[in-house]
């Protein structure tokens, strides 16, 4: 983990200081998530993704999957004024994969104050 800590703290500059560690329920690997203010020019790392988190639910989701649950929830129709029931994801890494989406829930393992 200390490679994996050091490799993101020498490619982004990390805002507020903490790197929250999850881990995912069933999997072996961890997941480091931590906020930037923008990404630097072509550095981002290999096996990371952009999520955006809805905090007062703990949730983590690509856009494409975001995309996803307001279609399936709205007669397949993409409408950005679709409200969310947030809590049915709460403490979630949500993902599509392969055109599926995909749940994966998750609990905090530790949190690295730099």
């Amino acid at each position: 983990m200390d490679e994996t800590i050091q490799k993101i703290t020498s490619t982004y500059t990390i805002c507020f200081g903490k790197i929250f560690v999850l881990s995912i329920d069933g999997k072996e690997d961890l997941l480091c998530t931590f906020n930037i203010e923008k990404l630097p020019t072509n550095e981002i790392m290999n096996g990371a993704i952009l999520l955006h988190r809805k905090k007062d639910t703990n949730t983590l989701y690509t856009i494409n999957s975001l995309n996803y649950i307001i279609k399936s929830e709205n007669n397949n129709v993409l409408d950005t004024t679709h409200q969310i029931n947030w809590s049915e994801y709460k403490n979630s890494l949500i993902l599509t994969v392969g055109g599926q989406l995909k749940l994966y829930p998750t609990s905090i393992y530790t949190v690295i104050s730099l």
